[in-house]
Formats: structure tokens, C-alpha cells, sequence
């Protein structure tokens, strides 16, 4: 418990929907005639209805790490029913790692044998002797991932840890979010600087009026919002499970 409080330290702190109407055609009884009813029936019997397959169902693509912090899978694919079953958990419960939207609300979801987490660019599935990897679609994130990986290796290898095995994959990634902050920070925080120092030092207001400098300082602020939101978003899962006695007493 203290590592989730550890870490949420760290981050500071619609329109209605139109329906056109549809035209619907009523057929009265004197109105049908035997070609009309052969027609209807003719139409009814080329219907097709879609039935949920377990061919047609989306698979999971992910990377296993055994008790001992080494690879066991790697890029291996699961339907998602198969892994539901095997991990004890329910269908709604693989909305929080979906590896098909990498803007995704950071959220920490803690089962009776497992802990679902979507945090940044890691979706992961963490239980007492084994750590799941997703595979994110659409990702771009590839060195922080790759970072990331390299250093859960170690803590899951490591005998010098005290954590508990998922502890270990948890720390893991919140030091990854928290590194993957810290670079966005260290990106943005130079040019905002030198533009803020710029307008200081013009002469009057109507200098400081400058077009592309006030475009600049826009798209910084836009940025920063979002950087701040990322943030917010992260501290605000990891209280949401200290403040859940539910979830705690799964921990």
C-alpha cells in the first residue's frame, strides 16, 4: 500500500444526438397482394444474422514474464474469452488494457488474483508469479518501452527486492511513467523559458505583440495543459485504489 502512496505523491496536483426520421412503408391488408407477400418473404429468407464467433473474436497480443523475470511468451496471441477464463477475470475488465486505443484514461484496476494496469504507453496484467505485457496498436513509444522492459527484467530477477513479485512489476511501471513525465518535461521546459524571457525583454506592448511569438507561446500552453493533464490523470489512479476499500483488501 505504501507504494501506491508513494507514487501518487509524485503528481501534482454534449451535444445532443440528431436522428433523422426514417420513412417506414404500412402495408394495409387490401393492400397486399400475392406478389408483395412473395416478395417479403423472399427478402426475409436472404437475411443473413451475424452471430458472435469465436473465430471473428479479437485476440490479445502480448509478451509473458515467468516467476523468475524471464521471458516465457513472446508476441504470443490469446483470444480474449481464452484469457478471461484462464486469469479468473471478465470480459469488462479487458476495457482497461485495450490494445487498440493508445489514449487511453490511466486506471488501476485490482482483481481477488491479478492487477489490471493502463498507465502512459504500458498496459500490463500483474499477478503473484507472472507478468503480461500487452501489445499496444498504434504506439510510437518503442525506447521508453524498450527502457522499460529492460529494467523490469532486473526487478523481477532481483533477490535483493523486498517487494512482493507484482510490487516489483508495479514499480516498474510507475518509474517508467514518471521517467516518460520527466523527458516531456525536460522537452518543454527550455523553449517556454527562452519565449517568456523574450517577451520580458521587448521595449513596449505593442513589441510584445509579436504574431508568431503569441502563435508560439499558444502552442506551449496547449501542450503544457495536456502534460499537466497526463499527470493529474495518473495521480488521480492510484488514489482512486487507495481510497477504494475494495481494492485494498485485495493487495
Amino acid at each position: 500500500m505504501s507504494l501506491f502512496i508513494k507514487y501518487a505523491k509524485l503528481f501534482p496536483t454534449s451535444k445532443k444526438l440528431f436522428i433523422p426520421n426514417r420513412r417506414c412503408v404500412h402495408y394495409s391488408p387490401s393492400s397486399i397482394t400475392e406478389a408483395t407477400t412473395t416478395t417479403i418473404k423472399s427478402n426475409l429468407n436472404k437475411r443473413v444474422i451475424a452471430l458472435p464467433t469465436k473465430v471473428n473474436e479479437m485476440k490479445l497480443r502480448c509478451t509473458e514474464f515467468d516467476k523468475h523475470g524471464s521471458v516465457k511468451i513472446t508476441a504470443g496471441e490469446f483470444l480474449k474469452s481464452d484469457f478471461c477464463q484462464h486469469h479468473s477475470l471478465l470480459p469488462r475488465d479487458l476495457r482497461t488494457i485495450d490494445t487498440y486505443s493508445v489514449y487511453q484514461k490511466p486506471t488501476i484496476l485490482v482483481r481477488p488474483q491479478a492487477i489490471l494496469v493502463s498507465i502512459a504507453h504500458l498496459k500490463a496484467l500483474l499477478k503473484s508469479d507472472l507478468v503480461v505485457l500487452f501489445d499496444t496498436f498504434g504506439s510510437t513509444d518503442s525506447y521508453n518501452q524498450s527502457v522499460f522492459i529492460y529494467d523490469l527484467e532486473e526487478r523481477l530477477k532481483s533477490s535483493k527486492e523486498s517487494l512482493p513479485f507484482e510490487f516489483r512489476a508495479l514499480e516498474a511501471i510507475l518509474i517508467s511513467a514518471t521517467s516518460s513525465l520527466q523527458s516531456e518535461l525536460d522537452v518543454l521546459e527550455g523553449p517556454v523559458n527562452k519565449l517568456l524571457g523574450d517577451l520580458e525583454d521587448l521595449a513596449d506592448i505593442e513589441e510584445s505583440m509579436n504574431g508568431d511569438k503569441l502563435r508560439d507561446l499558444l502552442k506551449y500552453s496547449k501542450k503544457l495543459a495536456k502534460f499537466e493533464q497526463d499527470a493529474l490523470s495518473i495521480r488521480d489512479a492510484l488514489e482512486e485504489v487507495l481510497d477504494n476499500g475494495k481494492h485494498r483488501s485485495y493487495l
